[in-house]
């Protein structure tokens, strides 16, 4: 028998990583002005009233971490369809999000 899922709701942020050049490790940061696909990551999480739940990371994308910069709410990334012109913000709406909570939701219920 399986387990009931429970709806999540939550914003979705994201954090910024430069990589430390001199430790060859990614370190956080606000300034978005030196970043570039070669030296960045963002980082996913999905935050609900009770915890922060780390999604994904992936390289980074001026698109992406423009949208979701402030966090985005579940239910608007949902209904609101400006990404459309944006691929690399396209796929992470459409398919790395939807993919990555519906298995934080097997997880945690």
């Amino acid at each position: 028998m399986s387990k009931k899922v429970k709806n999540i709701t939550g914003k979705i942020i994201v954090k910024l990583l430069v990589k430390d050049v001199k430790q060859n490790t990614y370190k956080p940061t606000s300034n978005s002005l030196f970043a570039n696909r070669e030296n960045a990551k963002l980082q996913f999480f999905l935050v609900t009233n009770k915890e922060e739940y780390y999604l994904f990371e992936q390289n980074f994308s001026k698109g992406v971490y423009l949208y979701f910069q402030n966090g985005v709410w579940l239910s608007q990334i949902r209904r609101y369809k400006n990404w459309n012109k944006n691929m690399r913000l396209d796929k992470v709406i459409e398919e790395r999000i939807p993919q990555y909570t519906r298995y934080l939701m097997k997880e945690i219920a």
